[in-house]
């Protein structure tokens, strides 16, 4: 029975993966902002006021509600 050729094969393979993770470029590593904006990022230069927000808000839930 051939086991000792797909147990060396799955070494192979483990030690081939441990000495991947030391070099790959993890996700949430990079410092790069990304976007898919075709026009650019977006900067809010409206500000609403805490008050005007929470009015805000509220003509939002009255319009769902109707």
């Amino acid at each position: 029975m051939g086991f000792g050729g797909s147990a060396a094969a799955m070494i192979q393979s483990l030690r081939n993966n441990k000495k991947q993770l030391a070099t790959r470029e993890r996700y949430f590593d990079k410092n790069k902002k990304q976007s898919n904006a075709s026009y650019g990022e977006f900067v809010d230069h409206k500000k609403m006021s805490p008050y005007e927000f929470k009015s805000f808000q509220k003509q939002i839930r009255a319009d769902e509600r109707s």
